[in-house]
C-alpha cells in the first residue's frame, strides 16, 4: 500500500501529506485495523468528487468545451512509454516533450500549459500539474465502462 501511495503522489510533500489524511481518516471512520486497496479507493474517491470535485469539474468541462480533453487523453497514452522503451505506467505523470511535439499540434500543448495543466518539468519533459486530475479522470473513465 505504502508503494502504491508513493506512486499516486509522485512522492510530492503535499500530495503524500494529503492522501495520507485521507486514508487515516477513512480508515478512522470504518476502523478494520488494515489500511488496504478499499481505503486507497474511498480516499482517492472523496479526493477527486467530494473534495476537488468542483474543481475537476470546471477542468474537465473546459477540456470538452475547448476539445481538449481528446488531445490531454492522447498525450497520456505517451505516458506509459519513453521513446527509449523504458516503461513508465505510474505516476508521476512524465511526457516525453519531443513526443508530445511530434504528434500534438503546438496551440494544444500551449494550451495545457497555460491553463496549468501540464508544467515543463525538465528539458525533455512535461508533468502533469496535478496528479489527482489523471487519477479523476481514470476513475471517471472506469466508472462509464463500467456502467456499460
Amino acid at each position: 500500500m505504502i508503494s502504491r501511495v508513493i506512486a499516486i503522489s509522485g512522492g510530492h510533500p503535499h500530495l503524500l501529506q494529503l492522501l495520507g489524511s485521507h486514508l487515516i481518516e477513512h480508515e478512522e471512520e470504518d476502523p478494520d485495523g488494515v489500511i488496504d486497496s478499499q481505503d486507497l479507493y474511498t480516499s482517492l474517491d472523496r479526493i477527486c468528487y467530494e473534495d476537488r470535485g468542483s474543481v475537476y469539474g470546471s477542468m474537465l468541462h473546459n477540456l470538452e468545451i475547448y476539445g481538449k480533453l481528446d488531445p490531454l487523453l492522447t498525450l497520456f497514452g505517451l505516458s506509459s512509454t519513453s521513446p527509449t522503451g523504458i516503461v513508465n505506467r505510474g505516476f508521476p505523470t512524465r511526457i516525453d516533450r519531443s513526443s508530445a511535439q511530434s504528434l500534438m499540434e503546438a496551440a494544444d500543448l500551449s494550451w495545457f500549459v497555460s491553463n496549468n495543466i501540464l508544467r515543463p518539468t525538465e528539458a525533455d519533459a512535461y508533468g502533469l500539474v496535478d496528479e489527482f486530475l489523471r487519477v479523476r479522470i481514470l476513475l471517471g473513465r472506469a466508472e462509464s465502462e463500467h456502467e456499460r
